[in-house]
């Protein structure tokens, strides 16, 4: 699931459609399944953190009309399908509104022909920037879709 339109809802999608309006009073466009990487200070302007051991950060940009969001989904870590005995490195969920921080953006260009292969060791990666409590930020974007969709539907917020 790596996009979702409006027009598009299955049961679970409008669910978590719903939810989301509920917190954050905007209705997801679409959604796009990403890992961001980043210093943990650049994080931590946008409050949101690193789950522990982890030097990514998985999750959806979640399109909204005129607004941005960064949504992590809480999680259970698990080995084989066996929770872990280490409650700590399970992940909580998180909410950024990214759009107060006016996102600039590249593309890193290049990509796989193997859709798993551009996941998991992208050739096509955003750099986004951004400003924060006078200090600029920098987040590594992974995009699962190709890069040139996920910049298109960002450049559209500016």
């Amino acid at each position: 699931m790596t996009e979702t339109t409006v027009r598009k809802e299955n049961p679970v999608q409008k669910e978590f459609f719903d939810k989301f309006e509920k917190e954050t009073g905007s209705r997801p466009e679409s959604i796009e399944l990403v890992s961001i990487e980043a210093a943990p200070e650049d994080l931590s302007l946008l409050g949101l953190e690193y789950q522990p051991k982890m030097t990514s950060l998985w999750g959806f940009f979640v399109f909204c009309p005129g607004k941005l969001y960064f949504y992590v989904q809480e999680h259970e870590y698990t080995i084989m399908g066996f929770s872990a005995r280490r409650p700590e490195l399970n992940g909580k969920e998180q909410l950024a509104d990214l759009t107060p921080f006016q996102p600039s953006f590249r593309i890193d260009e290049g990509r796989h022909k193997n859709k798993l292969l551009n996941f998991f060791a992208p050739k096509d990666m955003l750099r986004l920037s951004f400003s924060a409590a006078d200090k600029e930020g920098h987040l590594l974007v992974r995009t699962l879709e190709n890069a040139h969709k996920v910049a298109e539907k960002l450049s559209k917020l500016s």
